[in-house]
């Protein structure tokens, strides 16, 4: 990874705007787990709901400000290069669990920075925040097809543990 690329919570909203829209220009079908689909942001298996843009903004801004991690909020993380967002990671303290644990719920990276260890660099910070907390676990989803993402989380620590199936009524 290039030194100039700096990693930090974002907590202003227009940080989380572009944040958002990294996210949503990033994210292809193949990103669609069971969360998308229950909350909304698609309406099936690969299929982005027509509000995509709106749904992530709005949920991407409710994170903004909330900066006591111990408190269990989500916060957005943030690569910086040159100043200007190059990555973002949507994370999640769940400390009142009976299992407290950390999850990573959204991350991209801009195309011209992927193989450069920004996602890498974005992960140590969120862990090294969760480790301060005395969380053991973290976890994430991923789309079943999303196979590139699989690996690299792969080599990043994360393995299987379960398969979530669904059922249209």
């Amino acid at each position: 990874m290039t030194a100039d690329i700096k990693i930090r919570w974002i907590d202003d909203a227009a940080t989380a705007s572009e944040g958002a829209e990294l996210l949503v220009g990033a994210a292809l079908p193949a990103y669609i787990s069971h969360s998308e689909l229950m909350w909304g942001r698609a309406v099936a298996p690969g299929v982005w709901s027509n509000d995509i843009r709106e749904r992530v903004a709005a949920e991407f801004l409710t994170m903004v400000g909330q900066h006591d991690p111990s408190e269990g909020h989500s916060r957005l993380l943030g690569a910086f290069a040159k100043g200007t967002l190059i990555g973002v990671m949507a994370c999640r303290f769940e400390i009142e669990s009976d299992a407290p644990h950390a999850v990573l719920d959204d991350v991209a990276v801009r195309s011209d920075y992927r193989g450069q260890g920004v996602m890498r660099a974005m992960l140590a910070f969120f862990s090294d925040a969760a480790r301060a907390l005395d969380l053991e676990r973290m976890f994430l989803e991923s789309g079943r097809s999303n196979e590139g993402a699989h690996h690299a989380f792969e080599e990043l620590g994360f393995a299987p543990i379960s398969v979530t199936m669904m059922k249209d009524l």
